[in-house]
């Protein structure tokens, strides 16, 4: 697999994840989620839009948060 399908891979899953628990559960808050993400509250704001383009190192925070927090596997 080369680096821009996994790097595209890990995208969807971790913002599939991420919005579940936004926007579908509405079991934590955006900016809840990312302060504990060690993200500014920013950074979740358009999360729920299909357009929404993180940096690679919000991904990286996201998902380390999402593995501590028992949400994704390793």
């Amino acid at each position: 697999m080369c680096l821009t399908s996994h790097i595209n891979n890990l995208f969807s899953q971790i913002a599939q994840l991420v919005r579940k628990l936004l926007v579908v559960d509405r079991s934590v808050p955006k900016a809840r989620l990312a302060i504990e993400a060690g993200l500014s509250t920013n950074a979740l704001n358009q999360v729920d839009d299909e357009t929404w383009n993180p940096t690679l190192r919000t991904l990286n925070k996201l998902e380390a948060y999402l593995i501590m927090k028992g949400y994704a596997d390793d």
